[in-house]
């Protein structure tokens, strides 16, 4: 019975061990980066955020009902290629990735202006469609920053 939970632990530390060198490996690039890149990727906590939560809300039937982010999809997209072009810091890596969110911006700009993200007659924006348009704002400034700073 001994050698088996011998076993089991030095399995669960060796596991253990190679997630923390890799861990720590992360840490390590992580901290590398410039500051700009490295706000970049914390943004990405908001961005979850944007697309996790509901951005707006209506009530019928005595329930509240949340409407999920039309442009969830887009927002995981511009996520991965925010993070891609850490990778890249060149000039049109910056046009990209300000022009990427600029176009982002845009197409919810048209979607709450129009009225077209719900059929529903009375409905209250929630804390979501704030989070869709900071995210990318704060993905352009610090990409323009980022910019600023490597060249």
């Amino acid at each position: 019975m001994s050698n088996a939970l011998g076993l089991f632990f030095d399995v669960f530390k060796g596991i253990f061990d190679f997630i923390m060198r890799i861990f720590s490996a992360l840490l390590n690039w992580f901290m590398e980066l410039v500051i700009w890149e490295r706000l970049i990727i914390m943004n990405f906590i908001t961005a979850f955020f944007a697309v996790l939560l509901p951005v707006a809300k209506f009530y019928i039937l005595d329930f509240w009902y949340g409407i999920s982010n039309p442009l969830a999809i887009n927002l995981i997209g511009l996520v991965f290629v925010m993070f891609a072009t850490v990778f890249f810091p060149f000039f049109l890596t910056m046009l990209v990735r300000v022009a990427l969110n600029v176009l982002y911006i845009v197409h919810l700009l048209i979607i709450v202006l129009s009225g077209s993200l719900t059929h529903a007659p009375d409905y209250n924006y929630s804390i979501g469609m704030l989070l869709n348009f900071f995210a990318p704002l704060v993905f352009i400034v610090l990409s323009l920053l980022s910019y600023r700073d490597r060249k």
